[in-house]
This record gives C-alpha cells, structure tokens and sequence, in this order.
C-alpha cells in the first residue's frame, strides 16, 4: 500500500489530477472533436465526397435513346407496315417493347439504390465522428487536456482521421445497409 503521507505532492492534487485526467477523457476530449468537426463543416464535406465517390462506384445510368417499333413505323406509309406485319414485324415489336420497359426498370432500380446510398451518407458521416471519439480518446483528452498545448498526430490531421473512421468498417455498414455495396 502506499503511504499518501511520504509523497511529495497531497493527496489532494492526486485526486484533482485524476479528476482533470477523467474530466478531460471523457467530457472535454469529445466536446473538441465534436467542435472541431462543426467548425470544419465536417458532415456537409464528408456527405459530398461519400456521395460522389458511391456514384464513381455505381454511375448513375446515362440517358440512352429509346427506339421502339413505334418511332421507326410512324415514318413508313401503312402500306409498308402490313407487309412488315405479314412477316412478323409485329411479334418483333412486341419483344423490343418489352426489352425497353425492363431497360427503363434496371435504370430505375440503380438510381434508387445510388440515391439510398447517398441518404446513409449522412448518418455514416456522423458515425465516423463518434467512431473518432471512441479510438482517439485518450489523444483528444491529451489535447483538451492540456489547453491544447499538446497536439497528438490524429488531433492535428481530424479531417483524414474522420475520413477514416468513415471508411471504417463500423461506419461502412451504414451506407451498406441502405443497399449499395
């Protein structure tokens, strides 16, 4: 055991010491990241670079043409069109039709799941500053700590650490969660 009598400091400015140490841990070292993100506008520029990096991924389909039988036989003479119909123009038609429609769905599809993606980007934004808060503890409690006197490497790059903790597996899941991978 020790002797708190033989120390050359009082047991007072021990326990002021831990207090500064858990007050600095666990209130003021997230308040600065949660400042810090808000200053630098950190969701609105993590939203933005997650968004367009999901439609790098998954480009939104390209407005293509749509050709059917219908634009083509509306600039033949009737005459020209049964005689197409005779040979099974008509089935044809059908067919491609049917092919557009399910073109025009696949598209619908994929935009829906970009723009579900681009949604959880927010919320995956967010994630990525309590992600921080948790692995950078004790280095943001050392920076608020010491009224910011000292500056750990992940305090002093906060928007590629929170890029990071974005990408991290933690807060991946939410952008996978809202259907894109």
């Amino acid at each position: 055991m020790i002797d708190m009598t033989s120390l050359p400091v009082s047991g007072g400015v021990i326990v002021a010491g831990a207090l500064w140490v858990g007050l600095s841990a666990f209130v003021l070292g997230p308040v600065v990241v949660e400042r810090s993100a808000d200053k630098m506008d950190w969701c609105e520029t993590c939203e933005q670079q997650l968004v367009a990096e999901i439609k790098a991924r998954q480009p939104l389909p390209s407005a293509k043409p749509n050709l059917g039988c219908d634009d083509v036989m509306k600039h033949l003479p009737k005459e020209y069109g049964k005689i197409l119909n005779l040979f099974g123009m008509d089935a044809a038609c059908k067919i491609v039709d049917q092919k557009n429609a399910q073109l025009k769905q696949i598209e619908a599809i994929k935009r829906e799941r970009v723009m579900q993606a681009a949604e959880h980007a927010n919320s995956q934004c967010e994630c990525a500053v309590a992600h921080l808060i948790e692995i950078k503890r004790w280095s943001f409690a050392m920076h608020a700590g010491s009224a910011r006197l000292i500056t750990p490497s992940g305090v002093s790059y906060l928007s590629a650490a929170l890029m990071a903790s974005a990408k991290s597996p933690e807060c991946a899941r939410l952008t996978r969660q809202g259907g894109v991978q």
